[in-house]
């Protein structure tokens, strides 16, 4: 609830921020790819038999992501952008040996509208900087594989996120334009476990703690 105020606060705040002028909006649809990265972290706690164990271990999902987007120019500096971005399945963890294969992978699906004030270096290049907001659906599986068969498991959890975004600007023509874009967002999702049985008890926590992407767009204005 604290990461949803926090980032409606902030889209608001930006909203604002173009509220005192005319508006005669220009607007775009377009799609880009990018390379996405995701830092995931697992927490365990285990007591058995009067003894305590706790770990820590961290991943990192990289791989390809595609995405498609539409939006508004409010002004030639203000603009406002609703995207849809999705990820494979990106590994994040792969172990094998003469019994079998284990791993674990990452897919995100995410859903965000965002602000950026674009600074214009002269007429057809732009520096631009802004916040995001949306949600995310993050789909973590789990995969062993033996003589026996594959055992596959899928946890699957939607949350909101919030991050911030900078990129460059080139207006190729009139109608088309391109962008090369980096965005950061934060902790999306954070799931406990405890299980208890007849040899002890424990926590697993799962945790998504930041997200990243430079993507490439292009954008058709109309």
């Amino acid at each position: 609830m604290k990461k949803t105020i926090i980032a409606l606060s902030t889209l608001a705040l930006a909203s604002t921020s173009v509220s005192a002028f005319d508006l005669n909006p220009e607007f775009f649809v377009g799609g880009g790819v990018g390379y996405h990265h995701a830092k995931f972290e697992s927490k365990w706690t285990e007591v058995a038999e009067g003894d305590s164990w706790s770990d820590k271990e961290s991943d990192t999902a990289k791989g390809a992501a595609f995405s498609v987007r539409t939006g508004a120019y409010l002004t030639p500096n203000h603009r406002v952008t609703l995207t849809a971005n999705f990820t494979g399945d990106n590994e994040l963890y792969s172990d094998s040996d003469e019994y079998g294969k284990e791993t674990q992978n990452l897919k995100q699906s995410e859903y965000l509208a965002s602000y950026d004030y674009l600074h214009y270096l002269n007429a057809d290049f732009a520096l631009f900087a802004g916040v995001t907001a949306g949600v995310v659906q993050n789909t973590i599986t789990f995969e062993y594989k033996d003589i026996d068969g594959t055992d596959k498991e899928k946890d699957k959890e939607t949350d909101f996120t919030y991050g911030l975004q900078v990129g460059a600007q080139y207006k190729i023509n009139s109608n088309w334009s391109a962008d090369l874009q980096y965005r950061h967002m934060f902790e999306s999702t954070s799931v406990s476990d405890s299980w208890n049985d007849e040899y002890g008890y424990g926590n697993d926590t799962f945790t998504v703690k930041n997200n990243g992407e430079l993507t490439l767009s292009v954008d058709y204005r109309f």
